[in-house]
């Protein structure tokens, strides 16, 4: 026996993981979603490899050694909250 919610079966909350489409969407959507995917892994890589790129220039302008660098980095990296990697 299955309780409905709105109309809908209970189950129906686990969306999430049992993803099944109603209809093929249309070319326009499929790029625009495609182009916002591309746009933000673009942004994404970017971020990450910037950080890594500027280490020489970095380290020489505040007149720090390598290890004090990676330590910060480590530091810096260990503090994030967990959901955000």
């Amino acid at each position: 026996m299955t309780a409905t919610v709105h109309g809908t079966p209970a189950e129906a909350k686990y969306s999430f993981w049992r993803r099944q489409l109603d209809h093929y969407p249309d070319t326009r959507p499929r790029m625009t979603y495609l182009g916002i995917v591309v746009l933000a892994t673009i942004a994404l890589y970017y971020a990450f490899y910037i950080p890594g790129a500027v280490a020489p220039a970095i380290i020489a302008h505040y007149g720090m050694t390598f290890n004090t660098y990676v330590y910060i980095i480590v530091v810096a990296n260990a503090g994030r909250p967990v959901g955000t990697r």
